[in-house]
């Protein structure tokens, strides 16, 4: 026990500490690249570009903020000991840390509900987001250097309830979550949007993590495909209704070209490049690529661009004829 109680700590601070605020958001992380590295930024070189590269990133590195969280509660359970009949006590683990919130009105619909239901699916972290404009994650040392990372999640925890409009309450999508048993909440860390060093520009910028760039789902349909042709209709996840497009175009995709798509050939793991996109209907393109092999796997997707206010998000697979 001696060598794990060897070092004796102070409890003076500076006059300017860093204000962690009222948590109102937060921003999804994926805790494992596709490689199966950690996502984690060394906190020497994370500046400007890191965190919106970080918001465009490929699926497994993206940061996906969350829309704004009402009545969010921060709840840490009592430490767990075992208690002797004498009275002494042994420490046995850290309370359990359980955050909860609610997304009203158009944040809070059914469709948000089964987003998040799916984060049970993978391994993820969450960044905080507050009014101070600050995002709080950890700190941790990797071989003497500080890198900054998402706080893990437990992720079967989470829990997510829709909830219809009554004469009392709004529509809402009510939400919870573990955080993971083993975090150490000694090692949260601060990083404030106001002033954030740009190495690109070398200026000093801000971002305002409250007002993060919109990515929204897509679900893309692929018809009439050929060797070198396809028709892809493009509806947002959030589409209600009939699907005539001539009639009832409510919720399809308009006004794309051709710097918003890519193409993969899956079979032969190469990248595409486009010959033309052209929107024939509210929502409709028709795409021309090069000849492709038949029965080849191919995938067509939308391009995330950092220079777009609002963004979206999708993909679809097709075997080419």
């Amino acid at each position: 026990m001696s060598n794990c109680c060897n070092e004796k700590r102070n409890f003076g601070h500076p006059s300017c500490v860093s204000d962690f605020g009222v948590i109102t958001s937060a921003i999804l992380v994926p805790l494992k690249k596709a490689d199966g590295t950690a996502n984690m930024y060394d906190l020497s070189a994370f500046n400007y570009t890191s965190i919106m590269d970080a918001l465009y990133d490929s699926e497994d590195e993206r940061w996906y903020p969350l829309s704004q969280m009402n009545n969010v509660e921060y709840a840490v359970a009592d430490t767990q000991f075992e208690e002797s009949a004498s009275g002494k006590k042994s420490h046995l683990r850290n309370g359990k840390v359980t955050i909860t919130g609610e997304f009203w009105d158009k944040d809070g619909t059914a469709v948000v509900k089964g987003k998040l239901s799916k984060v049970r699916c993978g391994q993820w972290g969450i960044l905080y987001v507050t009014d101070a404009n600050v995002i709080v994650g950890r700190k941790i040392n990797v071989a003497g250097v500080d890198y900054y990372a998402p706080i893990p999640v437990d992720a079967q925890s989470v829990d997510p309830k829709f909830m219809f409009k009554t004469d009392s309450v709004t529509q809402k999508v009510m939400f919870s979550l573990d955080l993971d048993r083993n975090f150490d909440d000694s090692t949260y860390y601060v990083i404030s949007g106001d002033e954030i060093w740009d190495a690109t520009d070398e200026v000093v910028k801000s971002i305002d993590f409250n007002d993060l760039p919109i990515v929204i789902d897509c679900t893309l349909v692929a018809s009439s495909a050929t060797t070198t042709t396809v028709t892809i209709v493009v509806n947002d996840d959030y589409r209600q209704g009939t699907r005539i497009t001539d009639v009832d175009s409510t919720g399809n995709i308009t006004g794309l070209v051709l710097a918003d798509f890519y193409m993969k050939n899956i079979t032969d793991n190469t990248n595409e490049i486009l010959v033309s996109v052209t929107e024939t209907n509210i929502g409709v393109y028709d795409i021309e690529y090069p000849a492709m092999t038949s029965t080849d796997e191919v995938q067509i997707g939308l391009n995330l661009d950092s220079a777009k206010v609002v963004n979206y998000a999708g993909k679809i697979n097709f075997l080419i004829p």
